[in-house]
C-alpha cells in the first residue's frame, strides 16, 4: 500500500482538489435537482417575457382604440403608436379615445409591459371567444408567427388599461 501512496503522491494534488469538491456532498445533489427543475418552466421565457426582436404587439381595447409597439432589432427602442377611436368611426357617434400619440416606451417598462400582456395571455379564465364590447384584442407578430387572442372585459384587462394610459399619453 505504501508504495502506491508513494506513485500516488504526484498525483495527490488532483485528489485533493477532488476530495475538496466532494467533501460538500450536501450541495452537490441540490443543484440537480434545482438544474432539472429549471430548464423545464423556463425554455421560451427564461430571462424576459419579452419575445427576441423584431417584434410588434397590437391591442385593441374594449373601446377599440388601438395601441401598437414593435422592436426592429434588440439594440432599438420600442416604439408606441396610439390611434384612438374617434367619434366619426364610434357605434355612438360621440366617442373619442383622446388624442393619436407616438413615441418610444422607457426601457423600465418594456419587461413591465410583456408581464402583463404573458399573464393574460396565459390565463385560461380570462380568455374571450368573440369580439365584443369591453373585449380586449391582442395580436402579436415576431420571428416565429403571428398569434392572437382575446381578453374578457374584468379587473385584469382593466388593470392593463391602466398601465397603459400614462404610455398612451391620457
Amino acid at each position: 500500500m505504501m508504495q502506491s501512496q508513494s506513485q500516488s503522491q504526484p498525483q495527490q494534488p488532483p485528489p485533493r482538489e477532488l476530495a475538496e469538491t466532494p467533501t460538500p456532498t450536501t450541495p452537490a445533489p441540490a443543484p440537480a435537482p434545482t438544474t432539472a427543475t429549471t430548464p423545464t418552466p423556463t425554455p421560451a421565457r427564461a430571462s424576459s417575457a419579452e419575445p427576441s426582436a423584431p417584434w410588434s404587439l397590437r391591442y385593441l381595447d374594449g373601446s377599440n382604440n388601438a395601441t401598437s409597439f414593435s422592436r426592429a432589432s434588440a439594440a432599438s427602442d420600442v416604439l408606441l403608436e396610439y390611434e384612438p377611436m374617434t367619434p366619426e368611426r364610434s357605434s355612438s357617434g360621440t366617442y373619442s379615445g383622446g388624442a393619436p400619440r407616438t413615441g418610444v416606451v422607457p426601457p423600465e417598462q418594456v419587461a413591465s409591459l410583456w408581464e402583463r400582456v404573458r399573464r393574460l395571455e396565459d390565463d385560461p379564465e380570462q380568455r374571450a371567444e368573440q369580439r365584443r364590447m369591453g373585449t380586449g384584442a391582442f395580436t402579436i407578430s415576431t420571428p416565429e408567427g403571428e398569434r392572437a387572442f382575446l381578453v374578457t372585459s374584468g379587473k385584469p384587462l382593466l388593470a392593463f388599461d391602466a398601465f397603459l394610459r400614462p404610455l398612451q399619453g391620457r
